[in-house]
């Protein structure tokens, strides 16, 4: 699925019966593209929001191969792109393989599949035909709202790809179909399916956002380069890799991305098991289902660099995604940044070279390391990069090594006063 078109409106004053209304209906081609936000489209008129916009339909988004239907049924009407009021014309769309609940990544953008669009009055003045409601009612192409959970750009060109399925189980059309029966029975039992589907994947975005605030809580403007900053990029960082591995389970990525630094042993006096321990309470306290409890705890225990001769490897590609994502924070120019910030917090000497670099054999002696911040990058920075998990992970890692090796070698000649 691919966008062909990215459409906003202004507001318009039109005659609908005996009625003066206002619509944001009339949706004009952008080329530069649209923003996505959480509850809209940038710059778009939207009316009633009872019906449109909002974190519930955010954006709207329909196919081009389903004009021909209606171009069909109404060849006389002003046919022109964003007919249906739709913010994203995607070259394809079949909603009937659109699950509820499912993500996709779209352009800069992550969002969710929510609902079909419902019928508009307004439709009939648009195709100038008091039968375009009908049809559209009893068409199997409603387009769908979504939600968006990453904001972002959204331009032409751009392709939808999906990324989780969750536990979706009814598709746009099916809810639609079911929407627009008379059966007061099977629309209540198909209610009840929706809504145990949506509050689902909803749900763990909702877990989510919670974990967001309280990480962000508890580190922000915290000074050893272990802040909300830094949980940010590796969050940011995990979600692109994952990208690259759809099998890939996104909630426990993101969650463990988003806890990995709760309880770090650097600021509980070396005690490795506080941070588990944070992480199960939390976890316990948002009622997260114990299979991904399990394996956030165990990224949690797993995921630090323990020393020179340690091998620290992961139980679970959730893992190794958010290991990598993490190491990665450590390489290249924000690297040295965060090193240097780091040993400022620890009042360690910049560089000493009468400290000779240590190649620590087990965890113990790594934490209790106290040698200058230069030899960090030898005792661990410059370890890493063989270290990737994650065939995308390394080829991100070969950059920001060789960014810290030139680095340390101007370091170096500009310390012995040779440049």
């Amino acid at each position: 699925m691919k966008v062909i078109f990215t459409n906003i409106s202004q507001s318009r004053t039109i005659q609908l019966g005996k009625e003066t209304v206002e619509t944001g209906m009339y949706k004009k081609s952008v080329p530069e593209g649209i923003y996505l936000t959480k509850t809209g489209v940038r710059n778009d008129a939207v009316i009633d929001r009872r019906y449109h916009g909002g974190v519930e339909k955010a954006c709207y988004l329909y196919g081009h191969n389903n004009y021909a239907h209606f171009q069909d049924k109404f060849p006389e009407a002003p046919w022109e792109i964003g007919m249906f009021g739709e913010n994203i014309t995607l070259d394809f769309l079949d909603e009937s393989n659109l699950m509820v609940g499912s993500i996709y990544a779209l352009g800069e953008t992550e969002i969710m599949i929510f609902e079909p669009r419902h019928p508009c009055s307004k439709l009939n003045f648009r195709f100038e035909s008091n039968k375009a409601v009908k049809e559209f009612a009893n068409s199997p192409f409603p387009g769908v709202y979504v939600q968006v959970i990453k904001e972002g750009w959204v331009r032409p060109n751009d392709v939808m790809i999906q990324k989780f399925s969750g536990d979706a189980i009814m598709s746009i059309t099916d809810l639609y179909r079911e929407k627009m029966k008379k059966s007061i029975d099977k629309k209540k039992a198909e209610a009840i399916k929706v809504t145990a589907a949506l509050s689902s994947t909803s749900g763990k975005q909702q877990i989510i956002e919670a974990a967001e605030k309280y990480v962000r809580e508890q580190l922000d403007g915290e000074g050893s380069g272990h802040d909300w900053w830094h949980i940010k990029r590796v969050l940011d960082l995990s979600v692109t890799i994952a990208y690259q591995y759809p099998k890939a389970d996104l909630f426990v990525i993101k969650l463990g991305a988003l806890l990995h630094d709760i309880g770090d042993h650097k600021f509980h006096n070396g005690d490795h098991t506080v941070g588990p321990r944070l992480v199960r309470d939390w976890l316990n306290k948002y009622s997260v289902d114990e299979v991904s409890t399990e394996m956030i705890i165990s990224m949690v225990k797993e995921i630090s660099y323990k020393g020179a001769e340690v091998e620290t490897p992961m139980s679970s590609l959730e893992g190794e995604i958010v290991q990598d994502a993490d190491r990665l924070d450590a390489m290249g120019a924000i690297g040295i940044a965060r090193t240097f910030a780091y040993g400022g917090n620890k009042n360690r000497e910049m560089h000493n070279p009468e400290h000779a670099v240590e190649n620590h054999a087990d965890f113990e002696s790594y934490k209790k390391t106290n040698g200058p911040t230069i030899n960090h990058f030898h005792e661990k920075l410059l370890l890493l990069k063989e270290r990737m998990n994650t065939e995308y992970g390394l080829d991100l890692a070969k950059k920001r090594h060789q960014y810290m090796v030139t680095f340390l070698d101007q370091f170096y000649a500009e310390w012995d006063g040779k440049r």
